[in-house]
């Protein structure tokens, strides 16, 4: 079909009911907290199945696609996050 619409069903975020396309709850959750495809391949390519120090949560969620291109951080916020993902 649509090489996007193909991504978008490989990955989950929507589902095709014969010649309909609807949004999954994965979808609709993306949606609704302005989560974008690129946020959800990172965390998808994390491993979710091992267990999380609080660093290694902190790192996944600072070095995510959404945080570092959508969020403008004053000078002493960016040295923080850049040494935590650092670390």
């Amino acid at each position: 079909m649509n090489l996007y619409l193909d991504e978008l069903v490989e990955y989950g975020v929507i589902e095709r009911r014969g010649e309909e396309i609807v949004s999954s709850a994965l979808g609709q959750a993306m949606a609704h907290h302005f989560i974008n495809l690129n946020t959800l391949k990172h965390f998808i390519k994390s491993n979710f199945t091992e267990v999380f120090e609080i660093s290694d949560l902190l790192r996944l969620i600072s070095q995510s696609p959404d945080l570092l291109t959508q969020i403008a951080f004053r000078g002493t916020d960016k040295t923080l996050l850049h040494n935590i993902s650092s670390s």
